[in-house]
Parts: C-alpha cells; sequence; structure tokens
C-alpha cells in the first residue's frame, strides 16, 4: 500500500481531475489522505469552485482524526494525553519536534509576512504526514521544492517522497503499481 498525502494546494479546481484520477488508484494500493489542517486553510478561500474542492476532502481522499473518544475511567489529564497519542500513533513532542526541523528548511527567511499562517500550516501538513509514516507527500506548492528544499527535505526525512501532483506524477504512480 502507498499512503499518499495531498497538501491544500491540491485542492484547486485545475486539479479536480488529477484528484480523481488519484482516487481510481486506490483499489491497484494507492491510498490517499489529507489533513484536517487543508479543510480549515480552504474555509478561508473566495472562490466560485470552492464547494466543489471542499466535497473533493470528502469524497476523494481519507482524513484520520486526531481526537478519539476517551474512556470514562480515564480522568487524570496526563492519562488522556497519554491515551490519545497512543490512539494517534505519535506524541505531541514528536510531532513538533519533526515540524522545527521542517521550518527550519521551508522557512529560513522566517515566518515574516502577510502569509505567516500558511507557512505554519505547510509544515505543519508535512509534519503530520512524516509522524503518520505515510510514503509520497503530494503538493501543487512549489515552495516545497525552490532552493533545494525538496532534497533538504528527504535528506533530513529519509523515508519521505516529495511529489508535485501533475500528469507524470500519475503515470508514476501507474507504473509503479504495474
Amino acid at each position: 500500500m502507498i499512503n499518499l498525502t495531498l497538501d491544500t494546494s491540491c485542492f484547486e479546481k485545475n486539479s479536480v481531475e488529477l484528484i480523481k484520477e488519484l482516487k481510481t488508484l486506490e483499489n491497484r494500493g494507492i491510498k490517499v489522505w489529507h489533513e484536517l489542517y487543508s479543510e480549515i486553510e480552504t474555509d478561508r478561500w473566495i472562490n466560485k469552485g470552492k464547494d466543489e474542492i471542499k466535497e473533493l476532502f470528502h469524497s476523494h481522499s481519507n482524513v484520520k482524526l486526531d481526537s478519539s473518544f476517551i474512556p470514562s475511567d480515564i480522568q487524570e489529564p496526563q492519562e488522556i494525553l497519554k491515551f490519545l497519542e497512543q490512539k494517534q500513533g505519535y506524541t505531541l513532542d514528536e510531532l513538533h519536534k519533526v515540524h522545527v526541523k521542517i521550518d527550519r528548511i521551508l522557512h529560513s527567511e522566517g515566518f515574516h509576512g502577510k502569509n505567516i499562517r500558511n507557512k505554519y500550516i505547510d509544515g505543519k501538513l508535512l509534519a503530520k504526514h512524516i509522524v503518520r509514516k505515510r510514503d509520497i507527500f503530494v503538493t501543487k506548492d512549489y515552495g516545497f521544492i525552490k532552493n533545494n528544499k525538496k532534497e533538504k527535505l528527504e535528506r533530513e526525512f529519509p523515508n519521505i517522497k516529495i511529489r508535485i501532483l501533475d500528469v507524470d506524477f500519475i503515470k508514476e504512480l501507474k507504473e509503479s503499481l504495474s
């Protein structure tokens, strides 16, 4: 099974057909995921096709909820945290450390300007992908690629691959499944 995480940038009107094609590969060994941060990020979008795009989250990708029903016999905050981390498969400390490393590579210039929230979410999405031990992080945001950032990220986190969502990537996936 090849697990893909789609970055928010993949959920654009001009990517609808590519996302639908990814969905058709699920029966051949692909699992398509998104993170709730992407849904939150698209809530701020102002665009005509927003509703269709938001529908894609639910119809063409999966999401793992980090929260969970907490049994009533667990009362102490530390025990609740331990229970949730066990369900998630990673600790908050692990997620934080990975996120910090990513931000140092992606945003070495710092968090200045009008896109502070987007920069934070970019790092958080990739960090979640890594701690969930998924295989390929798929994006249309060249900020993950330019200035050797892709190479630096893949060197820092050797178990991940970063790819741009386009017809060449779909072709590459299909060939790897043959």
